[in-house]
């Protein structure tokens, strides 16, 4: 099995080949032993269907692998942030650097496996 920082590369890598136009920043909380995602344009994560499931199901298949570690997606409308990224990627059509916009809008990220709903659908684990 590869280490968790492995694990979310590779899954990373895999989001921006089917989202070109996410750009993506990962950083790690040693003291409390978190996985930060941070997910952009903000529109792609909190609205697009196709990303919240492939979110959630990321989220459910890291928590079974890695069940002592925390994973937390934000993007630019959350009050906590990325300050040292480890690892940016940039999709095909993301732009390069892509400015982030603070949204008005200030709400937590969803973390620690907890899964998102669509649109008012409900969410079943896969």
């Amino acid at each position: 099995m590869k280490t968790a920082k492995g694990y979310i590369e590779l899954k990373l890598r895999e989001l921006i080949r089917h989202f070109p136009q996410v750009r993506v920043r990962y950083e790690f909380h040693e003291m409390t032993n978190t996985h930060f995602v941070e997910v952009l344009p903000y529109e792609v994560y909190s609205t697009n269907d196709g990303y919240i499931d492939w979110e959630n199901k990321m989220k459910f298949e890291f928590i079974k692998s890695f069940p002592y570690e925390g994973i937390c997606f934000i993007s630019d409308d959350t009050t906590v942030g990325i300050e040292n990224a480890e690892l940016t990627l940039y999709g095909a059509e993301a732009g390069y650097p892509q400015a982030a916009k603070k949204a008005a809008r200030r709400q937590q990220g969803f973390c620690f496996g907890l899964l998102r709903e669509k649109a008012g659908k409900e969410v079943v684990p896969v």
